[in-house]
């Protein structure tokens, strides 16, 4: 969550206008985490600040950096034991292995067929990989 305030912070920046100050705001939340913003937060004692832009470099490297941290972070959120995707699997692997007989639609035409023995051997294995991928096992 940090890291998209980061780059968050670095976007605006990079978006302010030129040659002139312009007016921020920052306050810390009951977290402890600090919030910055060109709008004052209703309800909460903010610090104003003046920031004066200029042309930001940023290298390439700084670019894919922040990119491949932000990739890292949504594979992070995407992969926790508690996270829907998790339990979705998980369902549906125990749901496969629990039955011999499993229907789903295999063409798109809205009718759900039951699954040979090679498909549903295909399906278990395919659930077992999403398992891993969410869910980290």
């Amino acid at each position: 969550m940090k890291l998209r305030i980061a780059i968050c912070m670095t976007a605006l920046l990079l978006c302010a206008p030129l040659a002139h100050a312009e007016k921020f705001y920052k306050w810390q939340d009951a977290e402890g985490v600090w919030h910055y913003s060109n709008k004052p937060p209703k309800d909460v004692q903010a610090q104003a600040l003046r920031v004066h832009s200029k042309p930001a470099t940023v290298s390439e490297e700084e670019v894919a950096a922040a990119e491949e941290a932000e990739k890292a972070e949504t594979a992070r959120e995407l992969s926790g034991a508690d996270s829907a995707n998790c339990k979705r699997v998980q369902e549906n692997l125990r749901i496969l292995l629990n039955n011999s007989q499993v229907k789903k639609d295999k063409d798109g035409d809205g009718q759900e067929e039951i699954l040979s023995e090679d498909e549903h051997l295909a399906e278990v294995s395919a659930t077992r990989k999403q398992v891993e991928k969410f869910c980290g096992k």
